[in-house]
């Protein structure tokens, strides 16, 4: 997904893709493995805003870094994951080396199935959504079956949430003139292709 933006006027741009993923293929996405390569995240508020911490994933359910079943800790307690449904809807900020442009930024993968996916981006961070409320979705999913909490998980890659409301995030405004580009590539595999997560 390659994003290219030009405006004659001073505008905020947060561009992102909110695509769903189940690589069982059905069911829910709890026993599906996933890796984040971000050790810090952005705290929310009780509306599932940034408050402006960016907080070390160390010692919380956040931390994604060494790969982890999704459903492992997705609903323990723990005060960010408790008020978004009982797991995860945060944005993550990826570790990128300096200089470097595009960048491994998640890893999912699905033992039962044998389907990975990467996801690499030039973005600052990258949103979980473990469909958290898919439930309360009015329309059918695939096949028509309706659709189930945790029925699939989003990554959306992105700049942060209400980057304008926190002027130490990264920003968000493109000058009048100025052209704003992201891209973000998501690659699947099957069978031994690209390890084992």
């Amino acid at each position: 997904m390659d994003y290219r933006v030009s405006s004659d006027a001073d505008t905020i741009i947060n561009l992102t893709n909110h695509t769903y993923f189940n690589l069982d293929g059905g069911g829910d996405v709890l026993n599906q493995k996933l890796r984040i390569y971000a050790s810090r995240y952005l705290e929310s508020n009780n509306e599932t805003c940034p408050t402006g911490n960016i907080l070390p994933v160390a010692g919380t359910p956040m931390d994604f870094r060494a790969g982890k079943l999704i459903g492992w800790e997705i609903d323990t307690g723990f005060s960010q994951t408790t008020m978004v449904g009982g797991g995860y809807d945060h944005c993550f900020v990826i570790d990128r080396g300096r200089g470097a442009s595009q960048s491994l930024c998640a890893w999912a993968s699905s033992d039962k199935t044998g389907i990975s996916m990467k996801v690499y981006t030039t973005q600052p961070g990258v949103q979980l959504y473990t469909g958290n409320f898919l439930q309360d979705c009015p329309a059918p999913g695939k096949g028509g079956e309706p659709f189930r909490k945790y029925g699939g998980f989003a990554l959306e890659t992105q700049h942060f949430p209400c980057s304008p409301s926190h002027p130490e995030f990264p920003s968000t405004a493109l000058r009048a003139g100025k052209v704003f580009r992201a891209n973000t590539t998501l690659r699947f595999f099957t069978g031994k292709q690209c390890g084992k997560l």
